[in-house]
């Protein structure tokens, strides 16, 4: 009929699709027992079951810790890092801090520290300077080439003045290298500011011209204005060679300085090894060393020798515990509260004293 949907049943009937079927299905089961190993598989999924049964029962009657201890080498007792040993930690200076305190106080008057203390704050201190004197060659740079139209050399001047001054205040240290990039970088110095006198005078004299120029035509002993406007260009670039020469004499000096504070902290970490009788005291940097040596916020320094020990630099609060016979009134009135209500002091200037305890 128009419209209706045939389906297998209205062309075979029930019985027509069954035997149809029936063959094809004895076929595939034929086949599949073929290719599969329906026992073999089993087992595999068994087998994990059958293993945990058997350990299971195993752990009853065997020790297996005992026998693994029995077989295998006895494993290294671990070994305690000491406490001001950094490496591994995330937080530099931290452990640093609780070595012994009357340890770290003792160490403020050994000589050798003292010594390598004053040279890392005074290689740090150059690094700064010496930083000061690059900026200022910086900047000169920056006023000799950004300048629209004519440049002002009144700033250029100034600037010369406070980089001559920058440079003449270099302190050398006890390094031969570091001796010789420090006079190096004042030779550049005093170049740059004669290139930059030189520039100046150029400009004066350029300005000279195209005054007279414009008022009188009869100045022959004037300089033609192309050639004020030559002298000045030239002067201007040998200015500018001696600013990036300098810079270059900055760089220099810093590696040097850099050397040496290497160097100095090398010295200083082999004496703390030595000190403390321990290996792998870390490499400090100036500011390492003097929270080192300084740091006695909350420390107990009950136990502590303080006889003649210079106490200047050293930073403690109305919680550090020191000796009965501290004249803790002296310290206070030569320490000073940074920052003013925090409750922490730092020792301006002299040794411990101590008070006369008097027998009962």
């Amino acid at each position: 009929m128009a419209g209706q949907r045939v389906t297998p049943l209205d062309v075979f009937g029930t019985t027509g699709v069954t035997d149809k079927l029936r063959p094809q299905y004895t076929q595939l089961l034929d086949g599949l027992d073929a290719m599969l190993d329906l026992e073999s598989g089993l087992r595999e999924i068994l087998l994990h079951a059958d293993h945990e049964q058997q350990t299971a029962e195993l752990d009853g009657h065997l020790d297996v810790t005992g026998g693994l201890a029995a077989i295998l080498p006895a494993a290294p007792a671990p070994t305690s890092r000491p406490s001001w040993d950094r490496r591994g930690t995330e937080h530099r200076g931290v452990d640093l801090l609780e070595v012994e305190p009357a340890v770290r106080m003792q160490l403020r008057q050994d000589p050798q520290v003292i010594e390598f203390r004053e040279s890392l704050e005074a290689a740090e201190d150059m690094t700064q300077q010496i930083e000061g004197v690059s900026d200022l060659a910086s900047k000169l740079v920056s006023q000799l080439t950004e300048a629209e139209g004519d440049i002002e050399f009144s700033d250029i001047m100034e600037t010369t003045l406070h980089l001559a001054r920058a440079a003449r205040s270099l302190t050398t240290l006890p390094n031969r290298n570091v001796e010789t990039a420090i006079k190096q970088v004042d030779f550049s110095s005093m170049e740059l500011t004669v290139s930059c006198n030189t520039a100046s005078d150029a400009a004066r004299t350029l300005a000279t011209v195209r005054y007279t120029r414009r008022r009188s035509w009869y100045t022959p002993e004037q300089l033609p204005l192309r050639e004020a406007q030559r002298l000045l260009a030239a002067a201007v670039e040998k200015a500018l060679a001696s600013a990036y020469s300098l810079l270059d004499r900055c760089v220099a000096a810093r590696g040097a300085v850099a050397q040496f504070q290497l160097w100095q902290a090398i010295q200083i970490r082999q004496r703390l090894n030595f000190q403390l009788a321990v290996r792998g005291v870390p490499r400090l940097t100036a500011s390492d060393l003097r929270d080192f040596l300084n740091d006695f916020i909350s420390a107990d320094l009950r136990g502590a020798d303080l006889a003649g020990v210079d106490m200047t630099g050293v930073r403690w609060s109305v919680q550090t515990l020191w000796p009965v016979d501290l004249d803790l009134d002296d310290l206070r009135q030569r320490s000073v509260e940074e920052p003013l209500g925090s409750g922490i002091y730092v020792v301006r200037s002299g040794t411990a004293r101590t008070r006369q305890l008097e027998a009962v």
